[in-house]
Order: C-alpha cells, then structure tokens, then sequence
C-alpha cells in the first residue's frame, strides 16, 4: 500500500542518520570536552530546530535529512519531522553524485527569509564493515543462516589456507549476443581461460543480453532462445570451463522479464533452458544479487547507474576531485543503497527496497555499467565497473585472495 513508498525512504533515513550518530565527528558527547575534543566534534541541529526561524546568525549550522524537491526548481532538506527550504547557489559538494533523495549532511547559515544557505553538502560518514556487524552480532544479514564466531573463525582460517592467489573471477557485462562480434569474442576469452590451470572458479555473465530492450510484443522469442543455446555450446566445448567453473547469470534492465524496476526477477527458464541443459550447474540469479565466497561478500547490479546519477544529480561532480565512476561508487557506498535516485529515474518495488540496501557494506561491489570500465576502494570496499563486452571487449578478472583487480580486454 501507499505505507509501504514512505517505508522506504525511512528506512533509508534511519539507517544513515543512526550511522551517522555513531560516528565519533557526530556522537553526542556523554562527558564536557576540552578544547582539542571540542574541534573534532559537530554538532547535528534538527530540520525541525530552523524551520521557520528568521534570526540572522553568522554561526554555521550542520543539518542532515533527505534532499527533496518539494516544489518544481526548488530544494528542500527533510526528516521525519519537518522541511527546510535550502539555498544551494553557493554549495561546494564533497566526492560523489548528489541527487534528490540523497541523504546528506548541509553546513551553512540561516538567512533572515527562513532559507538555509549551504556553503558545503557532504554524505553522511562511513563506518567499517566489522564495526557494523559488532552492532547486531548473529544477525543473519545475508540470508544463509547466521553464524556463530567460531564458524565465522573456521571459515576465515579455511579461506586462509585453501585460497591462492591464483583463484580468480571473471566478470563480463554488456554481453549482447544479437552483437556480431560478442560470440566470436566470448570463444576466444573461454578458450584461453580453459587451458588455465586451474581454471576461473567463477564466470559472473551479466546482461544486457541483447542490444533492444524486450517488450512483450517482441516477435524475437525463438531468436533469443537460440542465442543462449549459441552461448552453452560455446561454454561447453571448453571441457575445463564446464567441469569445474561455475557460471552465473544476471539480467539487465532491458532483458526479458516482467518490467525495469529493481529488483529484477532472474531470465525466464524458456531463454535459460539450453544452458542448463549444456551446464546443470548454472545459477541464474536476480538483479541485484549477491554471492559469498568463504567470508567475502559480493554484491552486484547491472544497471546504468552512473547515467541516471550524473542526469539527476542537483549539483556538478567535482570533476577534478575524481574520476566519474569513482564519484559513483563513493555516493553508493555512502549512501548504503544501490539506487540513491528519485524513484521516477529509477523505480522499485516499494516492499524489496531492502534488497538494495548496503548494510553491512560488502567486501565486493560491481557496478555494471555501460561507462568505461574502473574500478576503486571505497571503505575497504573494492569497487568494479567491469565495462561493456559487446562494445568494446572489455571485461574484469578479480583475486579473492589479495582483493586485486585486473583490467582485460579482448
């Protein structure tokens, strides 16, 4: 119901304000300070606190709520309990991409109109993964069941000794395979992979998989259908590949399915079925989806993120701070949330939002774009835009074992 849209923006608050007071810039005081602690500390004023004051005060105020355009061309910042109308012509952003919806924390002063000028807009800090699960110990954030410290301990001591650095996997996206390059170039990445040894223990496969967005009037069915049976004999005839790799699917925002708006149900098994009957043990997963490889988590979306972020974003990126897909992954990081837009970009389903959430953040994050493939480290989180195979052959090999990332093309 309606309930369930504004549940979803509240979680999202919640979870980044509570973090935020966590954090020692921000957490209240329990004891005075002297003067060297009185600097590293910030105050957080309430939204509710401003709104309708007229006082001028030269003191600069931080407050932290949603970015929200309550009225057409005009910015508001808003918590759970009230708005205040922002002035953003004089704001200098931090890193990132900030779009309405975001959560951000507004360092400023109040003018005698009641509007609050923002003189910095920064995201709400960050907290180590460890620090996160200290807070809700056995909790089973990831849906296999929850484990113990001492299962945890084994498993960690299990990755220590049987992981080499040689273990690798391999992530392509953008694998169209109406393209008439793709096959040909995916045969040769198979081939070569395949007198490895060992072989890549994972072949994550990412949408789209076909260069027009499907419709239910598509007349492309049987088509589509015989390209994935192209792509299992192709695996299959690598003989290593197919006996010891493991291949996952994740569809696009234009692959076959129901609708665009995340999360995406896995390809539907008419398309799928040649590749499973080549290879049984395929996994063809949602969108977003996640895997855990002995303690490391991964996470991954394929969608044109870094698109709709630089199209929605309420201020231009510091363009000389970083590069664009480091201003991405650092506002997803941030934001705990794999789709910090307005949800007229981007829409979801209203009750799954929280399979989009970031919390605990993972140890792996790809972020499949159609932009120039990169990759950086965000909060110790190693993130990867492993590129567009079918327009440029570019994808990405990743080491478990030393959390590096190789760059390839074909």
């Amino acid at each position: 119901g309606p309930g369930s849209k504004a549940d979803v923006f509240r979680r999202r608050l919640h979870l980044l304000l509570a973090r935020t007071a966590r954090h020692r810039r921000f957490a209240v005081p329990l004891l005075p300070l002297g003067s060297a602690e009185q600097q590293q500390y910030t105050e957080l004023t309430p939204v509710q606190a401003l709104v309708g004051g007229t006082a001028v005060s030269q003191q600069r105020r931080h407050v932290a709520g949603v970015l929200s355009q309550l009225e057409d061309g005009r910015f508001f910042l808003e918590d759970l309990a009230a708005a205040l109308p922002l002035d953003l012509a004089h704001a200098t952003p931090s890193i990132g991409y900030f779009t309405e919806n975001s959560v951000v924390i507004a360092a400023g002063q109040l003018t005698p109109s009641g509007c609050f000028k923002v003189t910095s807009l920064e995201f709400p800090p960050l907290e180590p993964r460890e620090e996160a699960l200290s807070l809700a110990e056995g909790f089973d954030f990831f849906g296999a069941g929850p484990i113990d410290s001492d299962r945890y301990a084994w498993i960690q001591q299990r990755e220590a000794e049987g992981v080499s650095e040689g273990v690798m996997f391999i992530v392509i996206a953008g694998i169209a395979l109406d393209h008439p390059q793709t096959l040909s170039r995916l045969a040769t990445v198979f081939s070569g992979y395949d007198a490895m040894d060992p072989p890549p223990r994972l072949f994550l496969l990412l949408g789209d998989f076909f260069t027009t967005p499907w419709s239910l009037a598509s007349h492309q069915l049987h088509a589509h259908r015989e390209a994935f049976a192209q792509l299992a004999r192709i695996i299959a005839s690598n003989r290593r590949l197919k006996e010891k790799s493991l291949f996952v699917f994740v569809p696009g925002q234009g692959d076959p399915g129901p609708c665009s708006v995340l999360p995406r149900p896995p390809l539907p098994r008419f398309f799928t079925d040649p590749i499973t009957d080549a290879l049984p043990s395929a996994l063809f997963t949602s969108n977003p989806s996640r895997l855990k490889f002995f303690c490391q988590e991964v996470v991954i979306l394929r969608s044109d993120l870094q698109r709709h972020m630089q199209r929605c974003a309420v201020l231009p990126p510091l363009k000389d701070a970083a590069d664009p897909f480091t201003h991405l992954a650092t506002t997803v990081v941030h934001q705990a949330h794999l789709s910090p837009l307005p949800l007229t970009s981007q829409p979801v389903f209203w009750d799954y939002d929280f399979t989009l959430h970031l919390f605990p953040a993972p140890h792996v994050l790809i972020l499949a774009d159609a932009a120039d493939q990169g990759s950086t480290v965000v909060n110790d989180v190693t993130c990867i835009n492993p590129g567009s195979f079918s327009l440029d052959g570019t994808f990405t090999a990743y080491y478990p074992a030393t959390r590096t990332v190789e760059h390839c093309n074909v």
